[in-house]
This record gives C-alpha cells, structure tokens and sequence, in this order.
C-alpha cells in the first residue's frame, strides 16, 4: 500500500519482544506534613525546605500564603521577553542569571520552581536583591514577573509593584527569616514573636498548646501587680512549664503561671513581655504577651482623663496680710483665671437724691445723670489699669513625671479679672476724687484718692540709679581668662547666669550692657584681636536670655593692652539710655496688696523682706529673692517698689493659689504640689 499513511504500516525487520514490566515495589517518596514543613519554616528548624516542603505546604494552606512565606524572600525568577536580550534584563534585575529564567507561558500551571543559594546570590537583610526593589514601568519592558508561585501576566505589573511595596519579601517580613538562615548556612536575626493566639499554635507528636489568656493585658511596672497566665483545655496528660523569654525587665512567673513585673524598664516607657508555655514532653510550646508600663506612666494614663475634665477651685484664697480671691482653673482651657470681687463706692461724689429743695427731684435728674457718667468713668478706669498690667504676664507650667501625659497641662495661662458685684465682696473700692490722700488696703476696704488712677511720672526719682545699682552688684566684671583661652571661667559663668536670669526677669527699664574683650600683648596682634573677639562673644552669649535688653560686644585686642595677666579680660559697662523716666501706676500697685503683695520698699515699723519673701524664695531661690524681696534695698522700677513693672515675682501668690486649688483635686495621688507647678520662662 502506497501513501504516507501509517495504519496497517509495521517497521520491517525481526520482532522485536517487548521489556518485561519490573513489577517491583518503587520506594514510597517521602510524605512531608504539611504541619511539619510550617513549623520548620516559622521555627527556623532543618532540614532545609525541600521541594516536598514547598508541595505540602501548597496543598495544606495553598500557593498564594506559600508565595507569602517563600516568595520575595528568594531570587525573583522572570520570564524572559523576546524583545529584551539577556544583557538588557541583566541590567534591570542584575541579580538574576539568564540561565535562572523561566520559561512559561501565561495563565500556565507552574511547572517548577527555584531557591537561591550562597553560591549564586549573597543575601543579606540589608542588602535586598535588586529585582525586590526595582520598579515596573511598563508592559513593554518586562512581560511578566513571575517568583515562584507568583503572577503569570504582564498586565498585571502593577499588581505585582503594589503587592512588592506592602512588604512581600525578606527583609520586610522577619518572621520568615529562618529561610534566609538556611539558604547561608548562618545566624539570622529571631522572628518576633506574636502571643496570645495569634500565631498558629506549635504540634510536636499531634500535641497541640492552645493560646495563652491573661488576667489583664497589661501591667504596671511596679513589682508587686500580679498577672495570672492561664491555658485553657490543655491536652490530657500536658506538663506546662512556664518561662518568660529575654528579656524579662526583671519580671517573674511562677510554676502556676503567676506573673510577677519587674519594676525597671531601662527608661522606656512601655515593654513587651513574652510568656512561653512549654509541654515538657512533647516539647510543643505556645507565646503569649502582655504590655508592661512604666508605672507612673500607667497611673497618669488613667487619671489625666479624669484631672482635665474637671474645672478645679479655690474660693476666697488668703494670701500675705491683706490678699483675697479665687483661683478657678480649667485644665482643657489651659486658663488659670485669678477673680477678684469688688463693689465700687464714691465717698465724695455721691448720686444726688431727690428732695423737697429741688422740687422733689424735677430738677436732679441731669446732676443723677452725671454723677453715674463720673462714677463709671473711675471704675472703668481702674478695671482697665488692673486688666492691662496684670493678666496674662506670666504662665505656668507642670513638670510632674511622665512629661508625656502631664505635660499636656501646660501651659497655664492667668487671666487677672475684677469682677463687679453688689454683695459678698472680697473688696469695697472707695475712690475718692475731690479729696486727697495716701493710698491704702487694709481688707475689706481699699482706698483711693485724687489721682490715684493715673500713673505718675518721676514718682521716685532715684529709680534709675538704683536699678543700676542691682545690675551692675550682680555682674562679674572683669572677668579674667587664661593665656591663650577664650572660655570663660566656670565661677564667672555662673555668676553670669545668673545675672542672665536677672535681667530676663526685668521688663522695664531696658538695660544696654556693652561687652568689650581685651588680650595682653604677648603673641602677634592678628591672633590677639582674635582672642579678644572670641571672649567678649562668649560672654554674649552666656547673656541670651535677656534679649529685650541692649547687648553686644566687640574685641578691643592689645592695642591698648600692657603684657601682664590682667589685660587678658572682658568687661562689662551697663547703662540705662539717657531719658528714661520712671513710671508709678498707684492703682496697679494697690491691687498687688489685694493679692497678697507686700511692699518691696522700705518703711518705718515694716520688716527686713517683703511678705511674698518666703514664696518668692520657694518658687526662685534664696539669691534671688534677695535681690527682689529685700525691704531697704535700693530704689527700683518694681510695682510693689516704686515703679509700674509687673515683674515675675509679683505672680507667686497666684502660684500659691494654683497649688491650693488643685490640691483641692481627689486626682492625682500624690497631689500636684509646689514641686509639681513651676513658672514658665
């Protein structure tokens, strides 16, 4: 028969016997459980993942958490494009080898797969392959990108680019890095560990440990606040031994799973601690976690809420002789508000009544009418004067520990109001304006007379000299350096930080202090003037906190300079600029007495210090309440003085007034205290 069909067509030639079937038993491939191969991949445990690894594990939980688990964490492997040579997609994944592609079609099944190994890949955590951090623009480019048990079509770049960014790979997922461990044969950093259930439990010998419960899911650090650790059904015949893993921040468990917290937590404010459970005869374990808290930390937490939702008062407050008001202090508002309640009298200029020698009031009504008008002019005069040199000079502030809650309080603004009220007044003001008279407080009654409520110049003109006299006591000059040194002294340096502190304090009058550096004449002149800057400079700047005043300084060199030590030196000239001219607000100043104020003047019959003395030395030291509070020293432009500035000091019975109010407070414990509350400069 012609043609090129084959039916019927047999290969001429002998017969040819067929081979005889070996019958023989083939060994059994050996079955991995599934459970097994996760564990060894979460535990970090060899043998290395196998192919037969990688099939059960797809056949327990699927390719897609398989590719989780595996892929990104290996070379990328990529189908080649017809259009790109080897070369050009070496450049672009330079870490995968031609000869490493595969070749697959789209939508195809995978028909193998690939693992790295440390002879062609050197994988490090901090070295992420190039193909895991490179970005996909187009089709055109790379058809497809195709890990292991990854994605087949190019249209699905994108996709692949988004899943890369959520952290598919190695070194953004540590609780896989027991591969990474495997494929070099070295030490990998441990996985974190997830308790209380969320990460699958561990199956030695078909024993399984379920999760680890707690009493409480977190703790103080204090040492004492016991924590129960329970498992509930345990295997019939489980012997649990309870551990805590490293480390412990000094925390304990017991036999029974009592958990005892340490009470040092290296300065942090919260920790992890792991509880591990362990069968000791299967060896099958399960983690558990709490948080512990720095204990303070966990006590504001609770009490802040609680602190700041209330609005916390002092009525009628005493403070020094003659001081009375009330705090009201609103946490959420950042607001402190100092009111002082006040009834205004006219001795001298009362409202005319109706009477039968005007007609029985026909004819009064104009004088009723400008009499209210002069009245009102006075009290708004005096509220105006108290609002403006009063409120909102000073802030404080919270400093309790942790400064994470509670210095959320701050900071405390004070607003000063004098609050107009016909019955229970803290004060009766009495303005007397025809008639003349000295100043005075004396609660319940101030008293002021023609005058009073404006600010008289030149009250005192020995202000001046005076303010100068404080500064120029307070200022280290001239400060001696060493050869060839420009940093200043240590016991100079304090003293002028202090005289930093001094002058931030003073509003009125401004200071001009001119620094000059010298240096002697040893060594060439260039160097000198150098030396010379560097020190006056320095000096500067150890006096930044004073910027309202007039500061600056400048290098003089040697030229003037003889060689002996004493040239090598920075001095300090201040002044007050010609013209100014002390201020004294009368009314200001008596309603420093009605917040408890005392004079900071001296007088026949009064003490050595101001009443505020004591609070002032509390809130600021005893150096400088000696400069402020002393009665006798010299003039100064103070309030209670004889001046108009409302200086900080002046705000220490306000203080005392806060603490009062929020001691007042069931929360926090301990309460808040002077050491709680502090000025804030």
């Amino acid at each position: 028969m012609s043609g090129n069909s084959r039916k019927g067509s047999r290969k001429s030639g002998p017969k040819q016997s067929r081979p005889i079937k070996n019958t023989a038993a083939k060994p059994e491939a050996q079955q991995v459980a599934p459970a097994e191969a996760l564990q060894r991949a979460k535990d970090f445990e060899n043998p290395l993942l196998s192919p037969g690894d990688l099939l059960a594990l797809g056949r327990s939980i699927g390719n897609k958490a398989v590719q989780r688990l595996v892929v990104g964490r290996s070379k990328s492997q990529i189908r080649k494009h017809p259009d790109i040579s080897n070369e050009a997609q070496n450049q672009r994944f330079p870490d995968v080898q031609s000869q490493s592609m595969i070749q697959r079609r789209p939508g195809a099944d995978i028909q193998r797969h690939w693992l790295p190994n440390e002879e062609k890949v050197q994988f490090t955590p901090a070295d992420r392959p190039a193909s895991a951090t490179s970005r996909l623009r187009t089709p055109d480019q790379i058809n497809d990108v195709s890990p292991a048990f990854g994605y087949s079509t190019g249209d699905r770049y994108a996709h692949f680019e988004r899943e890369e960014l959520a952290g598919l790979n190695l070194w953004a997922n540590p609780a896989a890095q027991g591969l990474l461990q495997r494929w070099k044969g070295k030490d990998a950093p441990a996985a974190p560990v997830k308790g209380g259930g969320n990460e699958a439990a561990a199956k030695f010998d078909g024993v399984k440990i379920p999760p680890i419960s707690f009493n409480k899911g977190e703790l103080p650090a204090d040492g004492k606040t016991a924590n129960q650790a329970t498992i509930k059904n345990l295997p019939a015949g489980a012997d649990i031994k309870w551990s805590i893993n490293d480390p412990d921040f000094g925390s304990t468990i017991a036999a029974n799973g009592m958990l005892t917290p340490g009470s040092d937590l290296a300065g942090k404010d919260k920790v992890y601690i792991v509880v591990k459970a362990t069968d000791l005869k299967s060896g099958a374990f399960e983690v558990g976690k709490i948080i512990l808290w720095d204990a303070k930390l966990l006590q504001a937490k609770k009490e802040y809420p609680k602190f700041v939702a209330q609005t916390h008062k002092k009525l009628g407050f005493l403070a020094g002789i003659n001081g009375k008001f009330d705090v009201v202090y609103q946490p959420a508002a950042h607001i402190a508000n100092v009111n002082v309640k006040v009834k205004f009298d006219f001795p001298d200029d009362p409202i005319p009544e109706p009477s039968i020698f005007n007609l029985f009031g026909l004819t009064i009504r104009k004088d009723v009418a400008e009499a209210n008008a002069r009245q009102r002019d006075h009290a708004n005069k005096f509220l105006k004067t108290i609002k403006a040199q009063w409120s909102n000079r000073y802030s404080f502030q919270n400093v309790r520990e942790p400064q994470s809650i509670w210095g959320k309080l701050n900071p405390v603004n004070v607003n000063v109001n004098v609050l107009e009220v016909e019955s229970n007044p803290h004060f009766t003001v009495h303005i007397f304006q025809k008639k003349k008279g000295t100043a005075s407080v004396l609660r319940p009654d101030v008293k002021l007379f023609q005058g009073d409520l404006v600010p008289a110049p030149a009250f005192n003109p020995g202000t001046a000299a005076g303010e100068l006299t404080r500064v120029r006591r307070n200022t280290p000059s001239p400060i001696l350096f060493e050869n060839n040194k420009t940093s200043v002294p240590a016991d100079d340096l304090n003293k002028l930080q202090f005289l930093n502190t001094y002058l931030s304090r003073i509003n009125n009058p401004k200071f001009k202090l001119e620094i000059a550096g010298y240096s002697s004449k040893t060594g060439n002149s260039a160097d000198n003037q150098t030396l010379s800057e560097i020190r006056a400079s320095n000096v500067e700047s150890a006096l930044a906190g004073a910027s309202q005043h007039d500061i600056s300084s400048s290098g003089k060199g040697s030229a003037a300079s003889g060689k002996g030590d004493e040239w090598r030196k920075v001095e300090i000239a201040s002044s007050i600029p010609a013209g100014w001219q002390n201020m004294q607000d009368t009314t200001a100043h008596e309603f420093g007495h009605m917040i408890g104020l005392g004079d900071e003047y001296a007088a026949t019959g009064a003490g050595p210090t101001a009443t505020h003395y004591d609070l002032v030395k509390k809130a600021f030291g005893a150096a400088y309440a000696d400069q402020v509070a002393k009665r006798g020293d010299t003039d100064y432009a103070s309030i209670m003085e004889g001046g108009n500035d409302v200086r900080i000091q002046h705000y220490v019975t306000i203080w005392a007034g806060l603490v009062d109010a929020t001691k007042a407070a069931a929360l926090p414990d301990p309460k808040f205290g002077f050491d709680d509350w502090k000025f804030l400069e």
